[in-house]
């Protein structure tokens, strides 16, 4: 009966931390973008864009930033890729990360920006657009 009492009371645990997880996500999602999105729903769509704009251009420089800021610290042969155990398994110089940031991010932003203007259903709306392109170059950024 105890067994069964701690196997029900781990099961509540974790049932009510996905849930608080949940709610502190839904939280940390509205704080960050909540006043974002009130402006794309409040405002006219070209000052969004424009705050879009600078937003997904600053998540695309801060890691060029980042890596120029270090650069003097970086071997010359760094890891590039590592294999499903964690093992490095491919060495790289530090000039291809430079090329990567710019393989990564640069084709993104001009498919992004550009593809739903020859887009001839136009079944994605503006503010729709704008958190894609967001969410996608935080993405990107985070894995360069």
């Amino acid at each position: 009966m105890a067994q069964f009492y701690l196997h029900s009371m781990r099961s509540i645990k974790i049932g009510l931390t996905s849930v608080l997880f949940d709610v502190r996500v839904k939280i940390l999602v509205e704080m960050f973008f909540g006043s974002y999105w009130g402006t794309i729903r409040n405002n006219t769509m070209k000052s969004a864009s424009k705050y879009t704009e600078f937003l997904i251009l600053a998540i695309i420089v801060i890691p060029v930033i980042y890596l120029l800021a270090i650069w003097a610290e970086l071997p010359e042969e760094v890891p590039m890729h590592w294999n499903a155990k964690g093992q490095i398994d491919r060495y790289g110089s530090k000039n291809e990360l430079v090329g990567l940031l710019f393989i990564l991010n640069l084709p993104l932003y001009f498919i992004l920006k550009y593809a739903p203007k020859i887009d001839p259903k136009k079944k994605i709306s503006d503010a729709q657009l704008a958190g894609l392109r967001l969410v996608m170059h935080l993405f990107m950024s985070a894995l360069a």
